[in-house]
């Protein structure tokens, strides 16, 4: 695996896509505390159905609860694939 990027959607239709991310990114030890608390700030908004906004790249903001999500799909590119 060399990077890999993340594709989210919502019921309404509407989605995006990260870019791709190196793979040396999760191993990288000063990240290590980011990504925990991304993944629990991340469950814990799913548990409790909170709120939040996305703002798409022409500044439209978008709000959302995490009930709106239909998918997350991560894509792993490159060698390997």
């Amino acid at each position: 695996m060399n990077k890999f990027n993340v594709v989210c959607k919502f019921q309404d239709g509407y989605g995006f896509t990260t870019e791709e991310i190196g793979s040396e990114f999760l191993t990288n030890k000063d990240v290590k505390p980011y990504l925990e608390q991304l993944c629990i700030g991340f469950l814990n908004g799913l548990i409790d159905n909170r709120k939040f906004n996305y703002v798409d790249n022409d500044g439209n903001k978008h709000p959302y609860n995490y009930i709106d999500l239909a998918s997350i799909t991560i894509n792993f590119v490159g060698e390997g694939e």
